[in-house]
């Protein structure tokens, strides 16, 4: 991916299979390891690309 942007690579890298900060944190809120208001705060930024 030879000058490839960023949002690229983020789209390569979940084709692929890798998990967004958000979606692991949602796994982990259904298995009862954290909860929802936490994975919010700490992933908010993730969908704006901040």
């Amino acid at each position: 991916m030879n000058k490839a942007t960023s949002q690229q690579i983020k789209q390569k890298a979940i084709a692929e299979g890798m998990r967004t900060l958000r979606r692991d944190g949602l796994c982990k809120v259904l298995r009862g390891l954290t909860t929802l208001s936490e994975v919010m705060r700490v992933a908010q930024q993730e969908e704006t690309g901040k």
